[in-house]
């Protein structure tokens, strides 16, 4: 979006829309944060506190995974497509189970 004075741009404005999920669910909730902080660069490459999130999804109730089922599975989905070998098979044996689940 600009922002004109006399024909000149004055600055410009750049917006990013976040929505926040605020899981009452522990594991759910580390998954969550440690995603983030993956996709955001401020954890280390390798990735193994959100690896051990991840395994921790496969302790939590289905119901409680059911509200969050979508954004997990995105989430889940994009880290199989941008993540390292590791985080991909671990992404991929966690996904199984899921989609049997439900």
């Amino acid at each position: 979006m600009d922002y004109l004075e006399d024909g000149k741009t004055v600055f410009r404005l750049r917006l990013r829309l976040c929505s926040s999920l605020f899981p009452v669910n522990e594991r759910i909730r580390d998954f969550f944060v440690e995603y983030d902080r993956h996709t955001l660069h401020t954890s280390p490459p390798w990735g193994s506190e959100l690896l051990e999130a991840i395994n921790s999804l496969k302790n939590v109730e289905s119901t409680a995974l059911l509200q969050f089922l979508q954004p997990i599975l995105n989430m889940l989905l994009h880290l199989i497509g941008d993540g390292g070998e590791t985080l991909q098979v671990v992404t991929l044996l966690i996904m199984f189970p899921f989609c049997i689940t439900f």
